[in-house]
């Protein structure tokens, strides 16, 4: 069904009552716009004026693809049965809807074409029926909302009283289900009010008319109580994340979300090379990064050397650590620029341990874009680590992702070597 062509919507309604919902599907456009033939054409004919533009679209065919029927097989498949159910038109058919025109209790369907009549479809299922209507109270008089369940007949059936959810279309509130050979149905109606109705032995073949007023309020259940599969244990770091204030409202007033918040990120890495896994966290502009050692013991330690808790000009982004060939630990840290409102600022910083002291490494070189997620991967056979960083957020340009990447190579010393800037960064060591 995801190749059902140019479609409108689809509707799931149980078109021959035996208690599984089928699938219609309205299809067609009044101009096929993907026809390569047409647009090479227009490709080699080179500008247009506006008056040609204007008349561009009539140069199209007409998109005529039928509209689709798939019957439920009950298991969890469906076969196209458009032809055989006389649900096979090639109209533009755009919106659908359905209600019970001739009064036999069963869904019809009604479906407006482009520039071309509406077509109409009679249900003639023989199989038993119930129809459902509700009288909610006001102001939802047609209790929308409100799920209504089924049960004695082929199989246990649930619909929910829907207004309008298809193109330019909405249905009869009626709701009509299959009723098989069972004399003994029963309707249970959950409406949006939070009380319930409850209806017993039904018969097939009438419409049943449920009024909210007569209705008891629900006794809400008693659920079991699952057990948690996490434990907040963040007393074990006593961590504050640091946020400056900044207003993203006065420099770009329709800005979606926040771009001085992205959230610090957070890092597992054996920093102390003692083969447990310590943590590092992320901060705000103006503080430190924090980095816990793993105590073995469940606990952890921050790290209190001044290099660390120095404060980061902007925001910190993605952090990664690795460990050289030689044995000696790194942290790398993306590092933002938007609220530095500066390509000054580094783009990402380095943090090197060695012999249980900690230096500021190497930084790669500013850039217009602000640094986000970081990634670090290695080359099979060379040695040479690369890290991907993604864009945030590009100085004086809309907030997009650009595939552009450029090369930052590390000397043999860990320094870097000067590159341009780019909105994808790779660099090697």
């Amino acid at each position: 069904m995801a190749g059902s062509e140019w479609s409108w919507g689809c509707a799931f309604l149980d078109v021959d009552l035996d208690g599984w919902e089928d699938i219609l599907i309205p299809n067609g456009f009044a101009y096929d716009m993907d026809d390569l033939d047409t647009r090479d054409r227009f490709k080699s004919a080179g500008p247009l004026s506006v008056s040609e533009s204007r008349r561009k679209i009539l140069a199209y065919p007409r998109l005529d693809t039928a509209n689709l029927a798939f019957w439920n097989q009950r298991d969890l498949t469906f076969r196209e049965v458009g032809a055989d159910w006389g649900f096979d038109s090639k109209q533009v058919s755009n919106g659908m809807a359905m209600a019970d025109l001739d009064n036999d209790g069963d869904l019809d369907i009604v479906i407006n074409c482009f520039n071309a009549p509406a077509l109409l479809h009679q249900n003639q299922s023989m199989a038993p029926r119930i129809g459902v209507r509700l009288r909610g109270n006001a102001p939802n008089t047609q209790g929308i909302g409100a799920k209504i369940k089924v049960t004695g007949g082929p199989v246990t059936q649930t619909q929910e009283v829907i207004s309008g959810g298809r193109y330019a279309s909405g249905d009869d509130p009626m709701r009509v289900f299959a009723a098989g050979s069972s004399t003994n149905l029963a309707i249970e109606v959950a409406w949006r009010s939070g009380k319930r109705t409850a209806i017993h032995g039904l018969q097939a073949n009438f419409v049943y008319e449920i009024d909210e007023t007569s209705t008891r309020d629900a006794r809400p259940g008693k659920l079991p109580q699952a057990a948690p599969m996490f434990q907040d244990v963040s007393e074990l770091i006593q961590h504050t994340h640091h946020e400056e204030p900044y207003d993203d409202a006065a420099r770009q007033p329709l800005l979606p979300r926040l771009l001085s918040q992205p959230g610090p990120g957070v890092a597992w890495f054996d920093w102390d090379g003692d083969a447990y896994d310590d943590l590092v966290i992320g901060t705000g502009r103006g503080g430190p990064l924090a980095v816990f050692r793993n105590n073995r013991n469940g606990a952890f330690t921050r790290t209190s050397d001044a290099v660390l808790n120095s404060p980061t000009p902007d925001d910190v982004g993605g952090i990664v650590g690795f460990t050289s060939v030689s044995g000696q630990q790194f942290i790398l840290a993306a590092l933002g620029n938007y609220e530095a409102a500066s390509t000054n600022v580094p783009s990402v910083l380095r943090y090197d341990a060695s012999s249980g002291r900690v230096a500021s490494g190497a930084q790669l070189p500013p850039s217009e874009s602000s640094s986000g997620p970081l990634a670090l991967v290695t080359s099979i056979g060379t040695g040479s680590w690369t890290y991907l960083s993604e864009v945030e957020y590009c100085q004086g340009a809309i907030l997009r992702r650009r595939l552009r990447a450029s090369i930052e190579t590390v000397r043999t010393n860990f320094s870097w070597m000067k590159s341009t800037a780019s909105c994808l960064r790779t660099s090697a060591w």
